[in-house]
């Protein structure tokens, strides 16, 4: 399982919290751990930046810097799923 407490509940810094049942989901099997734990908040950066700073509609064009990163990686994703045209930059040594 992995998860993220609520906005009014970020910077809890504790061995255990108690957390909304809807903020907690099951690992996919294909996840490592490290991976499962980074989803909610470069998810959260993606979303936040593309719904509620920008508005990001459908036929929209978008430049993500740093496409092979993290929050990259997601940003691609997420907006080609919302139906925005996506452009990225990369660096080769990201992919050596």
């Amino acid at each position: 399982m992995y998860g993220r407490p609520r906005k009014n509940r970020i910077g809890t810094l504790a061995e255990f919290i108690a957390v909304h049942e809807d903020d907690i989901w099951l690992k996919l099997e294909n996840l490592t751990f490290e991976e499962a734990a980074s989803i909610p908040l470069i998810g959260l950066t993606t979303y936040q930046a593309f719904v509620d700073l920008l508005h990001l509609q459908k036929g929209q064009k978008v430049l993500i810097h740093a496409g092979s990163g993290g929050v990259g990686t997601f940003a691609i994703q997420l907006a080609k799923q919302m139906g925005a045209f996506v452009a990225t930059t990369a660096s080769i040594t990201s992919f050596l």
